[in-house]
């Protein structure tokens, strides 16, 4: 039944992709950026306090840019604020 297979593709509950879109090429560039920052204020104030908030797209691009630093062996940010991230690594509450 094509409704019913169209609801079912529309459901919440449905994480399968159904449509085309560009490569997200730019946020792995945010990432190398923000990273890039965060060295760099390290260097010129070691003992400055960094705080990094991210919104949504955000989030994913400041936890890639802890991600490189770490792989690095340099100072992360001190505080990390996330809001509203598309993922979650929580399991799912009804």
């Amino acid at each position: 039944n094509v409704k019913t297979g169209a609801v079912e593709r529309l459901s919440p509950n449905n994480y399968l992709l159904f449509a085309n879109a560009p490569l997200r090429h730019y946020f792995v560039f945010a990432a190398h950026r923000l990273a890039m920052l965060v060295r760099e204020i390290r260097r010129v104030s070691p003992d400055e306090t960094i705080s990094i908030m991210g919104h949504s797209q955000g989030t994913l691009i400041a936890l890639l840019a802890q991600a490189l630093l770490m792989d690095k062996g340099q100072r992360c940010a001190d505080t990390l604020i996330l809001v509203d991230s598309p993922y979650s690594v929580l399991p799912k509450v009804t």
